[in-house]
C-alpha cells in the first residue's frame, strides 16, 4: 500500500528565511591547465566485489578547477587516527559544538576569517555511448552524487537506464557527466590539504554553474578529451545545450539564477523543508555519528551498507576507498568533512522557498524516498527516470519536448 499525504485545504503559515537568490561571482582561478594536480595514483584496495567495466559506454575521467574564490574558512585539521573510544567520543562532541558555532557565526555575518585564496578542484567522469545514433533532440545528463559518495556511484543506475531506454524508446542520451564535489572521491584526495572547516551550500551551486558555464563544451564530442579540462570560450557556453537534464541536484541556486542552463531537474531525495518544520532535520545525531566514524582500517567491513544492491556495493568498494601509503584502507571522503557539510542547516529551508522561483521553462521531476535509492534500488530509479524522459522528450513531433506539469510523477517510499 502506498503512503499518501492529503492535499491541505489551506496553506500552513510560514515566514521567509530570506533565501539567497544570487550566488557570489565566478572569477577565473589563478592557475593554468598545465598546473592542475594529477589524478590520485593510489588505487582502491583489492576486492572480490569489484564491478565489471560499465557496458555500452566509453568512460573518461577529468580534472577542472572548482568555483573560485571559495567561502572564507580556516584550514580543517583531520582528527587523530589512533584514539580510544572514550577519547574519540569526547573529541567528537567538542568538535561538533565548535563546527556549529563556526557555521552560525558565518551565517550571521559575525565571523571574520580572511580568505585563503585556495584553488580547489572538481573531478568529473564523462560517459559517451559506444553506439552512435542520430537524434534531433540530443540529451545531456549531469549527475550529482549525495554526501559521502562519489562520481562513479551512478554507474549501476546508468547500466539499468541504458537497458530501460533500449526497449523501443526514441530517447537517446548523447553524453553524461558525473561531477564529483570537492570533498569527495578523487577530488577529496586532491583537495585534502586545502579543504576548510566551513561548508557553504552556495559553493555547491557555484561549482555546478562553473562547470556548465566554463568547462562544458557547447555540444558532445566524439573526439578524446584531455584529462585536464580547459576553460571554454564564451561562445561555447552550455546554454546552447537545449536539453541538459540534471539528476539529484544538491543545490537549486543555479536553476533559480540561471534557468537557461537547464531543461529539466530530476530531484532525487532532495532535502527541502519549510522553516516551520526544523525538527525534520533531526537533533544533530547524523553529524555526531560522522565525527565518531573511522576513516581508516586495516581491513574493510561493509555492515554499514548491507541494504545496498550488490552492484552499488562493488562500485563503492572500488571507487570510494583508497589504499594508503601505509598499507591501510581509507575513505576518500573523510567523515569529518561529511559532518562539516551536514552542520549547515540553511540550504533545506532555502530550497523549500526557492523551488517556486524556478522558471516554468525548467521541468521538475521529484523522486522521493526515505532511503538511498541510487544505491539500494538503482533499477527502480532508472525505470522512473526513463519514464520521465519518454514522457517529456519523446520525438513524436517537431514541436520539442511534450509539455508536462511540474513534478508530474511522485514515487512513494513504500515502493522500496
Amino acid at each position: 500500500m502506498r503512503n499518501t499525504i492529503p492535499i491541505p485545504e489551506t496553506p500552513h503559515p510560514w515566514r521567509t528565511v530570506s533565501p539567497r537568490r544570487t550566488m557570489a561571482p565566478l572569477v577565473p582561478p589563478p592557475i593554468s591547465t598545465s598546473d592542475y594536480p594529477p589524478l590520485p595514483l593510489l588505487g582502491a584496495p583489492s576486492s572480490s566485489f569489484s564491478p565489471p567495466p560499465l557496458p555500452g559506454y566509453i568512460v573518461s575521467t577529468h580534472v577542472l578547477p572548482a568555483a573560485y574564490p571559495r567561502t572564507a574558512s580556516s584550514k580543517w585539521a583531520p582528527p587523530p587516527v589512533n584514539q580510544t573510544k572514550t577519547e574519540q567520543h569526547a573529541r567528537a562532541e567538542s568538535d561538533l559544538q565548535r563546527l556549529i558555532t563556526l557555521k552560525e557565526s558565518q551565517e550571521h555575518g559575525t565571523l571574520s576569517v580572511p580568505p585563503r585564496g585556495e584553488v580547489l578542484f572538481n573531478t568529473v567522469n564523462c560517459y559517451r555511448p559506444t553506439r552512435q545514433r542520430s537524434s534531433s533532440r540530443p540529451i545531456t545528463l549531469l549527475l550529482l552524487h549525495g554526501i559521502g559518495l562519489h562520481k562513479e556511484s551512478w554507474e549501476p543506475f546508468l547500466s539499468d537506464l541504458s537497458k530501460s531506454l533500449e526497449c523501443g524508446s526514441s530517447i537517446f542520451i548523447d553524453e553524461i557527466w558525473a561531477l564529483e564535489l570537492v570533498q569527495h572521491g578523487d577530488a577529496g584526495l586532491i583537495n585534502e590539504r586545502d579543504l576548510g572547516d566551513i561548508f557553504d551550500s552556495s559553493d555547491y551551486g557555484r561549482d555546478i554553474a562553473n562547470f556548465l558555464l566554463s568547462y562544458l563544451p557547447d555540444e558532445p564530442s566524439r573526439k578524446p578529451v584531455g584529462v585536464n579540462l580547459s576553460r571554454v570560450s564564451e561562445e561555447e557556453a552550455a546554454p546552447q545545450r537545449s536539453h541538459l537534464i540534471t539528476v539529484a541536484l544538491p543545490s537549486v541556486y543555479p536553476a533559480v539564477e540561471m534557468p537557461k542552463l537547464f531543461s529539466s531537474l530530476i530531484l532525487v531525495e532532495s532535502v527541502s523543508i519549510p522553516e516551520y518544520m526544523p525538527e525534520a532535520l533531526g537533533n544533530r545525531r547524523a553529524e555526531a555519528l560522522c565525527l565518531k566514524r573511522q576513516s581508516q582500517w586495516n581491513s574493510w567491513s561493509n555492515k554499514y551498507y548491507r541494504k545496498w544492491s550488490p552492484q552499488a556495493m562493488g562500485v563503492y568498494l572500488k571507487y570510494a576507498l583508497s589504499a594508503t601509503a601505509h598499507g591501510t584502507i581509507c575513505l576518500k571522503a573523510h567523515p569529518y568533512q561529511e559532518a562539516i557539510i551536514m552542520v549547515e542547516r540553511r540550504m533545506p529551508f532555502e530550497t523549500w522557498e526557492l523551488i517556486a522561483s524556478i522558471s516554468p521553462s525548467v521541468r521538475l521531476h521529484w523522486i522521493m524516498s526515505a532511503n538511498s535509492v541510487p544505491q539500494e534500488a538503482p533499477t527502480v530509479l532508472a525505470n522512473l527516470v526513463a519514464d520521465f524522459l519518454r514522457h517529456e522528450y519523446r520525438q513524436s513531433s517537431a514541436m520539442g519536448p511534450v509539455a508536462g506539469t511540474s513534478a508530474y510523477a511522485q514515487w512513494q517510499a513504500s515502493k522500496l
